[in-house]
């Protein structure tokens, strides 16, 4: 798999650090008139990638907005460049189903793990040869 800076890199995508003390820009920023991300430079380690991956999404889908839907799409998008099925099932034996445990051991937040079992949930389930 690649990684998310050659993912930004065939976007065209620019990552830069700054301060950024709005809160509802908490992580990081996607600008599309200048292509270019902007990460909080005091970022947990932690949720880096994660923060990076959403932007990402911003920019493959080339949101001008921020909207519910918007940061719904691109927390789905994440985590198609983060996590594999196999991770997952792993992560939610590990913590019992639960959200919050789902979520440290996989180093995303909360709300991207309730994105994520909501793609699970739309998928239509296979069926055995009969």
């Amino acid at each position: 798999m690649r990684t998310l800076l050659d993912h930004a890199a065939a976007l065209n995508i620019r990552i830069e650090y700054a301060p950024l003390v709005n809160q509802e820009c908490a992580y990081g920023l996607y600008l599309p008139n200048f292509r270019t991300i902007l990460l909080d430079n005091q970022l947990p380690p932690e949720l880096h990638d994660f923060a990076l991956a959403h932007e990402l999404g911003h920019a493959f889908y080339d949101h001008q907005y921020s909207t519910a839907r918007a940061e719904r799409k691109a927390d789905k998008y994440a985590l198609q460049l983060l996590i594999s099925a196999e991770d997952y099932a792993a992560a939610e034996q590990e913590a019992d189903g639960n959200k919050y445990g789902i979520a440290a051991l996989l180093r995303v937040p909360p709300s991207a793990v309730a994105a994520y079992q909501e793609t699970l949930s739309n998928q239509p389930l296979e069926r055995k040869p009969t």
